[in-house]
């Protein structure tokens, strides 16, 4: 099967369910995949077999990719990148952090002009949205979905919705009888102590400018046209 990953929509899930399907002795149950080993023990890409190959693969395989909506998707990469202490954010603290800070905070101090790492929402909106920065598609993790995945070239057997995640999941798993060889992590089994964004995006946008929230929705609308999402809720 051909997985489309796509930052902020579940990847690190499918990537132990892949994992434990290619390395069965290794890694017997997905759910116990940390997700340090997850996202740093490479997996074979489609990029990794010529043209013609590529062709076959996605003519043959199973095709699928999972979409979110796209400001539950920001709220998810804001809080998982800029809001915790991590080892592995410390790159994104000092790439976009830095640059967000002094962009758009008025007499920051020097402590988060060095660090970067208490960038505030509204302030990532800001960046997202500045035509001079020109940021969605620098990062995976906030790229349009319809860039990373192709759905208008690619014919994807099966489209997955976070909303949905847990049952959609599992159909992927029925449609390509691996579900007798897997396991899906649960949300409890996969070490999420923290809120959903879906649970807190209320808290989040409710003090953003309404125009602001109108410029992203304005840069994702493709997305929420192709997806079918709506704002409001």
């Amino acid at each position: 099967m051909i997985y489309c990953s796509v930052g902020k929509v579940g990847t690190t899930n499918w990537r132990r369910i892949f994992l434990a399907l290619r390395y069965r002795d290794r890694f017997p149950d997905a759910r116990n995949i940390s997700v340090h080993k997850a996202h740093t023990i490479r997996l074979r890409s489609l990029s990794d077999y010529s043209p013609e190959e590529q062709i076959y693969r996605l003519d043959k395989y199973y095709k699928f990719m999972f979409a979110r909506h796209p400001l539950e998707r920001l709220a998810s990469a804001y809080r998982s990148k800029f809001t915790y202490d991590f080892p592995y954010n410390e790159i994104y603290h000092k790439k976009y952090g830095r640059l967000i800070i002094s962009r758009y905070r008025q007499n920051p101090s020097q402590g988060s002009l060095e660090l970067g790492k208490d960038v505030r929402f509204e302030e990532f909106l800001r960046y997202i949205a500045d035509p001079e920065i020109n940021a969605i598609d620098k990062n995976r993790h906030w790229s349009h979905l319809y860039t990373s995945c192709n759905p208008c070239l690619i014919h994807y057997d099966f489209i997955g919705q976070m909303a949905s995640y847990d049952k959609d999941s599992a159909q992927v798993l029925r449609d390509t009888n691996t579900d007798g060889l897997v396991q899906f992590p649960t949300r409890s089994e996969s070490n999420y102590n923290n809120a959903k964004a879906s649970n807190i995006m209320q808290e989040l946008y409710e003090t953003i400018d309404k125009e602001l929230i109108q410029k992203i929705i304005s840069l994702y609308h493709l997305d929420f046209e192709m997806f079918g999402y709506k704002w409001p809720l």
